[in-house]
């Protein structure tokens, strides 16, 4: 989970209205929060990363890494027979959430 300086840092970040509890809800769950951090300074992932990175079942890495597909926060793409998982550049909270993180 974000730290308080990280909190406060990314409550500098972010300005307007951007509905901030479906992200929230993502990022509630520990397992799947500590996924989304291992991003930021990976850059790309795939499933068996997670898997190896956390010590959890090929398919619960599966579930997570789809929640935080589905809520805009990751993006895939293929590669040959990989499916790399990265942080969406098209969300404006995942955005804020690595520049407060990577400074």
């Amino acid at each position: 989970m974000l730290s308080d300086v990280e909190l406060a840092k990314l409550k500098k970040i972010l300005t307007g209205n951007e509905d901030l509890a479906p992200i929230f809800r993502i990022l509630s769950d520990p397992t799947r929060c500590n996924i989304f951090r291992a991003f930021l300074p990976a850059k790309r992932l795939c499933v068996t990363d997670i898997v190896n990175l956390f010590s959890i079942s090929m398919s619960s890495a599966s579930q997570h890494l789809k929640t935080l597909e589905q809520g805009e926060m990751l993006r895939r793409e293929r590669v040959g027979r990989e499916i790399y998982y990265f942080p969406s550049d098209k969300n404006k909270i995942v955005n804020a959430i690595k520049r407060v993180v990577q400074s």
